[in-house]
């Protein structure tokens, strides 16, 4: 069956039936994307400002992007990266927007990635650091910022934990699924440290359900990672003490430390579900609020 498929790939390909979009579809289910390395991505569409800082709104054209050539991405990577184009910035933009991180001076997005976050922090605020641990994210994530011409975003290379920047740097700091993955107490004494007085703190964090449901279903699994595996190591060693991949991070737990490091103002809420004002759409959220009753992926709004 596989071999047939790859066949029938290859022959649509040379006809050029397929977009680009639908062959990346196609092609990173198997271990055949490894022979389009460098193919072009047509991702959708790419969401700008409106005038005095409003709210975001479609381009009229498709955001295109081709990875460096002398980038070799993992399989999960380049599966995570169609996955998290495949809606467009729409929902970034209003989560962003939810929280009050617009119309800011200075602003770090810790733990950036390939940068979906990053671009539309950048067209909401004065000026943007991404810092990503991971050298081939960064390079997609500066290929975007070129292509995109946003000359107040940049990014570079280096740990969360130790971010060389003067303190007091940061009007606000934004973390996406990284926290968890560092030396976290570190990295909050770290953020701490980087705010003016008055600056807000966002980030997500994981707690036990996560972990649960990825062990149950393995969603997303490549032939490189699977994430039944990864939640397995991380639930033995946190359940023995032990050092492990990720930290699992309890609410009442990670309140008292964020107020013991000198964090007010703490709110917490189901992935997504954070906002100034009224309620946030459920269809804003990446995650289930719970699995079997417990916390599952949840976000933390703080101020220093």
């Amino acid at each position: 069956m596989k071999r047939s498929r790859k066949r029938s790939l290859r022959r649509l390909k040379k006809r050029n039936a397929l977009s680009h979009q639908e062959m990346a579809q196609e092609l990173f289910s198997t271990s055949s994307y490894k022979r389009i390395n460098g193919e072009r991505l047509r991702c959708r569409q790419l969401m700008k400002p409106q005038s005095r800082g409003g709210p975001m709104h479609k381009r009229s054209s498709r955001l295109q992007f081709t990875f460096p050539s002398s980038l070799r991405l993992e399989e999960k990577d380049r599966a995570f990266f169609e996955r998290m184009w495949q809606g467009g910035l729409d929902r970034y933009a209003a989560r962003i927007h939810n929280i009050g991180f617009e119309r800011q001076g200075r602003v770090l997005d810790a733990g950036c990635g390939f940068g979906q976050w990053l671009l539309v922090l950048a067209q909401k605020n004065k000026e943007v650091l991404g810092i990503d641990v991971d050298a081939n994210r960064v390079a997609v994530a500066q290929a975007l910022i070129r292509k995109n011409k946003l000359r107040n975003a940049s990014v570079r290379q280096e740990t969360v934990e130790h971010i060389a920047e003067p303190d007091a740097s940061f009007d606000c700091i934004f973390s996406y699924s990284t926290v968890f993955y560092t030396d976290y107490l570190q990295t909050l004494r770290t953020f701490y440290r980087l705010l003016k007085p008055g600056g807000k703190l966002y980030f997500t964090t994981n707690s036990w359900g996560k972990y649960l449901h990825d062990l149950l279903w393995n969603p997303n699994a490549t032939e490189d990672f699977s994430p039944r595996r990864f939640a397995c190591h991380v639930l033995f060693t946190n359940l023995f003490g032990l050092q492990g991949p990720a930290t699992v991070t309890p609410k009442r737990r990670l309140r008292r430390q964020l107020s013991e490091i000198g964090f007010k103002n703490i709110r917490m809420g189901p992935d997504g579900a954070l906002t100034l004002k009224g309620t946030a759409s459920k269809q804003l959220s990446f995650f289930p609020p719970t699995y079997c009753g417990l916390d599952s992926v949840y976000e933390v709004l703080a101020e220093k």
